[in-house]
C-alpha cells in the first residue's frame, strides 16, 4: 500500500515503513518527547524531596548576645515539591524544602520571619501570599516557627492532609518543636 503524499513527513531507515518513508514519524516523535517530559516532571517533583541534610540532633549553641529561631516545615505531600524562601526582616536567610528546618541566628529584639514562594515553587503552582510571624526574642533564647496546617494543631489529623485545608505559619512551644524537629533534616 502506498502512503499518500500528504502523510509523508519524514524519511525513516526503519524496516517497518515501506519505501523509506514513514507516516508514523510524528507519533514516534510525540511518544519519545512525552517520555522525556514525564521523566523531567517526575525529577522536578522529587527534587524538593531530596533537598534536606542530616536529621536534627540537638539545639545549636548560642553565644552571649545571640538568639535563634528554628523555622520548621514537616513532611506533607500537599505542595511538597515546593522549596520556599525564608526571610528575616526582609533579608533572605535560606531555603525551606519539604521535611526540613532551618536555624536562623537573629539579633535579640523584634523582627519578622517570612516564608515566600521561590521561583521553583511559583513554577509548580505555589499560589500562597507570603506568610509572616512577628517575634520578640531575648538574648540566649530559642523560638520555634512552623509552616503547617492549622488543623494539625487544633484537630488531631496525624500526618495526613485534608483536601482543601490551608497552611499557615505559627509559633509553637519548645515541647512541640522537640516532637517535630527529630523528624526533619536541616536545609542545605
Amino acid at each position: 500500500m502506498k502512503i499518500p503524499e500528504y502523510q509523508i513527513v519524514a524519511k525513516s531507515s526503519s524496516s517497518e515503513c515501506s519505501e523509506g518513508y514513514c507516516a508514523c514519524a510524528i507519533y514516534k516523535c510525540y511518544v519519545d518527547n512525552m517520555k522525556i517530559l514525564f521523566i523531567f516532571s517526575i525529577s522536578i517533583f522529587f527534587l524538593g524531596c531530596a533537598s534536606t541534610g542530616p536529621k536534627f540532633s540537638g539545639f545549636e549553641t548560642l553565644e552571649d548576645e545571640e538568639a535563634m529561631i528554628y523555622v520548621m516545615r514537616p513532611w506533607r505531600l500537599y505542595r511538597g515539591a515546593a522549596t520556599l524562601d525564608v526571610l528575616n526582616n526582609d533579608r533572605m536567610v535560606g531555603d525551606l524544602p519539604n521535611g526540613s528546618y532551618i536555624p536562623v541566628n537573629v539579633a535579640p529584639g523584634n523582627g519578622t520571619i517570612t516564608i515566600s514562594a521561590s521561583a521553583s515553587a511559583k513554577f509548580i503552582g505555589w499560589t500562597h501570599d507570603p506568610l509572616s510571624v512577628d517575634y520578640d526574642i531575648k538574648p540566649m533564647e530559642f523560638k520555634f516557627i512552623i509552616l503547617d496546617s492549622p488543623i494539625e494543631y487544633f484537630i488531631p489529623a496525624g500526618s495526613s492532609f485534608l483536601v482543601g485545608a490551608d497552611i499557615g505559619l505559627f509559633e509553637v512551644d519548645r515541647e512541640k518543636a522537640i516532637e517535630v524537629l527529630p523528624k526533619l533534616g536541616i536545609s542545605e
